[in-house]
């Protein structure tokens, strides 16, 4: 699967029909910039946190195909707070299952492609910690010698 950039129309695809209505009003108000826009950059950012942990990041900026809709849950509520709107139980729930989708993409536990173009930018994958154990031997513990 491709890495692709998020569209308003993916997360536009993911609203209800009072959603929409609620946003198309609130994007309409004088004086308001349309905040989707802000909100698929600020959240492909955040994919890009999770992502970069353990995989190496697209060059052209996108996300894996496979994150697009928990991304697109992730931003359909934001979109929704932003609007002074109140998002169902229902889109609290997928807003939550897709940062525990998100957190496992980055502790490994879920696999995703790698990019056709990698990015040269390194990962910050952990490196191993190995702890030194203090021994503490004096003449009364030792037996023998």
């Amino acid at each position: 699967m491709p890495w692709v950039s998020i569209t308003t129309n993916d997360v536009l695809a993911v609203l209800n029909n009072s959603e929409l209505a609620t946003y198309q009003q609130f994007r309409q108000a004088p004086g308001q910039s349309d905040p989707l826009v802000v909100l698929i950059g600020h959240v492909t950012h955040e994919v890009h946190a999770f992502v970069r942990v353990r995989h190496t990041l697209d060059a052209g900026g996108g996300i894996p195909q496979s994150l697009v809709g928990s991304a697109s849950a992730i931003i359909a509520y934001r979109l929704l707070l932003r609007c002074n709107a109140k998002p169902g139980d229902g889109r609290k729930a997928s807003h939550d299952h897709a940062l525990k989708f998100l957190e496992s993409v980055g502790r490994g536990a879920v696999g995703i492609e790698m990019p056709a173009t990698p990015a040269a930018e390194q990962t910050s994958a952990p490196a191993p910690r190995i702890r030194r154990r203090h021994l503490r031997f004096t003449h009364h513990d030792e037996d023998g010698i």
